[in-house]
């Protein structure tokens, strides 16, 4: 049975701060895909993907977000290694 290609981590920085590190098997570093912040203003989680520069409203609770978020990144991940996209 092949291994999980990767692994999201979810880095405490503060109460409403996470970083959004990706770990793959191929590679030593970790790649920093973003932050998760908490807007007060809108009441959820706003998900500030990197490479991007914008944010992305999510969920009301972390939890939510952090699932949401994974189960996103290992399908687009899926896609990338049967060169889908």
């Amino acid at each position: 049975m092949e291994g999980m290609p990767m692994e999201i981590k979810f880095i405490e920085k503060d109460k409403y701060t996470y970083e959004v590190r990706i770990y793959r098997e191929d590679q030593e570093e970790y790649e920093n895909y973003g932050t998760i912040e908490y807007d007060d203003d809108q009441g959820a989680w706003v998900v500030w993907i990197k490479e991007l520069g914008d944010g992305i409203t999510h969920c009301a609770t972390l939890k939510e977000t952090e699932k949401y978020l994974s189960e996103e990144l290992h399908g687009r991940e899926k896609l990338i290694q049967q060169h889908v996209i």
